[in-house]
């Protein structure tokens, strides 16, 4: 996971957007946009490993 904080925010509603930028079949990769009032507070990049496969 890497995290950009871009504003702080002290009051309000917080509003996370994910996007998929590549879902493979072990390993997902997904855009995660952060706001705050339509200003976006921070952006990550998390990356998952799907571990629920049949054998």
């Amino acid at each position: 996971m890497n995290t950009h904080h871009l504003r702080a925010v002290k009051t309000g509603v917080l509003k996370a957007v994910a996007t998929p930028l590549k879902l493979g079949r072990r390993i997902q990769t997904w855009q995660v946009q952060t706001f705050n009032d339509d200003q976006i507070t921070s952006n990550s990049t998390v990356s998952l490993l799907n571990t629920t496969l049949d054998s």
